[in-house]
């Protein structure tokens, strides 16, 4: 059966407020990131507290809070992912790892091409590039 706009069985369960981004949480369960869990199993372990106890200590819920904006950090920016997107490609069009020198040469001229033919021109990533000098780690000395 097909589901119509005014079927209101439909609607009242597509409308339903969640309340967070992980849909398979009932409402008013806090879901906790990877850094979170962690400090609050090291808490539970060190005190005996469950975890309403722990939330109750106001010191604990500090540690809990920083941890969880630690943990919402991106851990690349946007130009690692543009490099490490340029070096998958390369080293799968190549199949060799990306150690290998004819990869990083590959991975050079790959690079200075991408940034030359840039569409989004002073705010591109690749502009990033000329005005930090980094690389990646990928230039070798010597």
């Amino acid at each position: 059966m097909c589901h119509e706009p005014w079927d209101y069985e439909y609607d009242e369960h597509r409308d339903r407020d969640y309340g967070s981004k992980n849909r398979s949480a009932p409402l008013g369960v806090h879901i906790m990131n990877k850094n979170e869990a962690k400090v609050m199993r090291r808490l539970k372990n060190e005190t005996g507290l469950t975890e309403v106890g722990i939330r109750k200590i106001k010191k604990y819920r500090v540690m809990l809070s920083e941890a969880q904006k630690e943990g919402q950090k991106a851990k690349r920016t946007e130009l690692q992912k543009a490099r490490d997107n340029v070096m998958k490609c390369i080293c799968r069009k190549l199949k060799l790892a990306k150690e290998h020198p004819d990869v990083q040469k590959a991975y050079r001229e790959e690079w200075e091409r991408r940034r030359k033919e840039s569409w989004r021109g002073i705010c591109s990533i690749y502009q990033e590039y000329e005005a930090t000098g980094y690389d990646g780690g990928i230039t070798r000395i010597g």
